[in-house]
């Protein structure tokens, strides 16, 4: 604690003679000093009485120093999560009854790291977005004929690398920033609903543990809309990983993702399937996307996992959900179906993706129900042709070609049914 001090009242003394802001973002030892104060702070379980003065600090003095923000974001970023996963601990153990002995009520300090994460994730990412929107608008001149006009145009090509390299690193430190504090934010939504399905939390808190975590889903939902609000692609990606992590290791989903998603007003179909298809771009054939669109790749997901994930969401969406979607699915199947070898490995999946369609379209008088039958069913049969052609396994598909689901999708391709079907 004497360590966190001495490093506030060199901070401040600091900041008292350097009351230019342009003169304060030119020191460069300051920002790193400062990090460390925050972080000393942060990690220290002696000062959770202050926190919320601290959090107002940060808040005070970051956009001084926002040219230095992305240098310092992941320590930063870590300091808050791991604080957090440990008060989380820490609230667990209370409520189970084994007392830690501690005079400080972890609540008040877990709500404001979060208050504290999320401004700093949030920072963070509208500083990327502004330098983002001023690269794009700077244009390299046209190049003058000669020698001199070369030497020139090689300049200007030199300066145009090194800004898209720091961009690119810009955009990497704040996905994975946001890819901490995801999990930190899925552990937290977990934690009310795995604790209410067993049976150790103390009986006399049941009522103030309920509370507790209500509150803590609650605002885990507004940093998780936040976030898939800036990052729909990334953190659909950080998700999906999460909950195949969770399949393997626990044998069950803490979190159930689809259902996840459905709470979040940022994660609407028409948001969370367009960024499932660029994620399968991304890993098969990325040229076919805008470079915006496309995946960092830092999540460990094969386009198999997110084929099955389409599957997963796509039949938990509601029937309504269709005239969101439709458009989007409709342009990939016929991308699809003008070159299916990158996706040669989700065949199967897209003719389950397909069938769910379907079923969809009975449940539901959106649109023109002939003309989006009649597109169905040249789909089913020009990815029923690719599986053949090219020897893909149909798996689960035999047992559902006889099923009602399926029989939705034989239609002719006027738009009638075939004779004898139902």
């Amino acid at each position: 604690m004497d360590a966190v001090k001495s490093l506030t009242r060199m901070s401040l003394n600091s900041n008292d003679k350097n009351t230019n802001v342009a003169d304060s973002q030119t020191n460069s030892a300051l920002p790193a000093q400062l990090v460390k104060c925050v972080q000393a702070a942060v990690s220290s379980s002696s000062s959770h009485h202050v926190l919320d003065n601290w959090i107002t600090f940060l808040t005070g003095v970051l956009p001084l120093y926002s040219d230095a923000i992305f240098s310092n974001m992941i320590p930063l970023v870590d300091s808050f999560c791991s604080r957090i996963k440990a008060i989380l601990s820490q609230l667990d153990q209370e409520f189970k009854g084994n007392s830690t002995n501690s005079t400080i009520a972890p609540e008040p300090a877990l709500l404001s790291l979060l208050n504290g994460l999320e401004y700093v994730i949030a920072t963070g990412h509208d500083r990327m977005v502004s330098d983002e929107a001023k690269k794009a608008s700077t244009r390299t001149p046209e190049p003058s004929q000669g020698f001199f006009g070369n030497v020139v145009s090689g300049v200007f090509a030199s300066d145009a690398q090194k800004v898209r390299n720091t961009v690119g690193n810009t955009r990497l430190t704040i996905i994975l920033c946001y890819q901490d504090t995801l999990k930190v934010c899925l552990a937290l939504w977990a934690w009310g609903e795995a604790n209410r399905q067993s049976s150790d939390i103390d009986g006399a808190c049941a009522a103030s543990f309920g509370y507790m975590s209500q509150r803590l889903r609650n605002r885990a939902r507004r940093i998780l809309d936040r976030m898939f609000q800036d990052e729909p692609l990334e953190c659909t990606e950080t998700l999906i990983v999460n909950w195949q992590e969770q399949m393997q290791t626990i044998g069950h989903s803490a979190v159930s993702a689809t259902s996840l998603l459905h709470v979040l007003d940022s994660a609407r179909p028409k948001r969370i399937i367009p960024a499932l298809f660029n994620a399968i771009y991304s890993r098969t054939i990325p040229a076919a996307i805008d470079a915006s669109r496309t995946s960092s790749l830092t999540s460990d997901l094969s386009d198999s996992d997110l084929g099955q994930f389409l599957l997963e969401y796509t039949q938990s969406c509601d029937a309504d959900a269709l005239d969101e979607i439709w458009n989007d699915c409709m342009a990939f199947l016929r991308d699809v179906l003008t070159n299916p070898l990158p996706q040669h490995n989700i065949l199967p999946s897209l003719l389950l993706f397909l069938v769910i369609l379907g079923e969809k379209i009975e449940n539901t008088n959106f649109g023109e129900q002939r003309k989006m039958r009649k597109d169905l069913a040249v789909c089913d049969l020009g990815l029923a042709h690719l599986c053949v052609t090219t020897d893909v396994r149909l798996g689960p598909l035999h047992s559902i070609a006889n099923s009602h689901v399926h029989n939705s999708l034989l239609w002719k391709p006027d738009g009638n049914r075939y004779e004898g079907q139902a």
